[in-house]
């Protein structure tokens, strides 16, 4: 967990935050590069979200609670020791339902 990441019972899931290199495209050339170590928490949706698009698009019949209950259930199991609680840390392969696993 990252030092400003939020904390408590509230929170049902962690995902990437920190030391993430983030692909994107220059609006203005064009070029594609890569963002390195970026940190902050918004990064931290889009991982979410594209997570549940790739379950809703292997299974589009799921409802928002089946959704979260993957998400939170296939989550690796991370100690944060100054909150002594144990969350749910997004895994995206783990979370997508296949009928193969």
């Amino acid at each position: 967990m990252s030092s400003f990441s939020g904390r408590g019972p509230g929170v049902q899931l962690l995902a990437p935050g920190e030391e993430m290199n983030i692909p994107y495209e220059d609006p203005t050339t064009g070029a594609q590069s890569i963002a390195e170590d970026v940190a902050g928490t918004s990064w931290a949706s889009p991982e979410i979200i594209g997570t549940v698009a790739l379950i809703k698009q292997v299974n589009p019949n799921f409802t928002a609670a089946q959704v979260i209950f993957d998400l939170e259930n296939s989550g690796v199991p991370t100690y944060d020791a100054s909150s002594g609680i144990t969350y749910p840390r997004l895994d995206v392969y783990n979370a997508i339902p296949s009928p193969t696993r």
